[in-house]
């Protein structure tokens, strides 16, 4: 039998994740549909997407169920030299040419977007599936599937009826791939730098990692301080 485990702030959780999923329905189809006409309240509704995305780090910050460890801003060499060899092996297979058509403006918007995107996805609602199911032995899998498949849907438009199925199992094999890459390193740092790299290049991918590497780093300092803090007062 599935045991599944829901409290206040993880229902909380889920009305926010519905909410800005729904938001990005209702974004792609005015896109879809007036986009061309109206190209800069577009854009403007673009952007506030990608706040929504990062929101969860001010709305949840203070909350036990949505520690920065462990929506994937955790410090680790494992993860640092994974994100190295990634970056590595992308710049030298592609020569370091990818997205060379877009400007700098561009390559900087695409890094904070799809660094966006990884937080949203494979940091807020991952964990939020892991909490779930937490008492269940295939917690992980549950987590990497789920979060994959909504990933899956939102991603490639499925309700706007225009992608064939076999380039919506690519995208779906693809996002399976990156949460395992998550759960292996423990860290978003690997798949924001895979994400960022695939859609704007070795800029955005350095914007992308900095962006990760900055809530990495306030993250050990205020645990780094915690802990010496427990010490001292003992």
């Amino acid at each position: 039998m599935i045991k599944i485990s829901i409290n206040k702030s993880i229902k909380l959780g889920i009305t926010y994740s519905f909410f800005v999923l729904i938001m990005s329905t209702i974004i792609t189809l005015f896109m879809s549909h007036y986009g061309e006409n109206y190209q800069e309240f577009a854009n403007v509704l673009k952007l506030i997407l990608v706040l929504f995305s990062f929101l969860p780090l001010l709305i949840f910050k203070d909350n036990d169920d949505y520690k920065l460890e462990e929506l994937g801003f955790k410090f680790s060499w494992r993860s640092v030299i994974i994100t190295f060899c990634i970056v590595l092996l992308l710049g030298l297979s592609t020569g370091f040419q990818t997205a060379s058509e877009l400007t700098f403006g561009t390559k900087i918007i695409e890094g904070v977007a799809r660094t966006g995107e990884e937080f949203f996805f494979r940091g807020f609602i991952y964990l939020i599936i892991l909490k779930i199911f937490k008492d269940e032995k295939h917690k992980n899998a549950s987590s990497m599937i789920f979060s994959s498949l909504i990933f899956t849907i939102a991603h490639t438009e499925i309700f706007l009826g225009t992608y064939h199925f076999g380039f919506v199992n690519m995208f779906f094999n693809t996002f399976i791939t990156f949460a395992m890459i998550r759960h292996f390193s423990k860290s978003l740092l690997p798949v924001v730098a895979i994400h960022t790299f695939m859609n704007g290049g070795i800029v955005s991918c350095i914007f992308g990692i900095m962006i990760t590497s900055v809530i990495i780093y306030i993250n050990h300092t205020r645990e780094k301080f915690s802990v010496e803090g427990y010490r001292c007062s003992n």
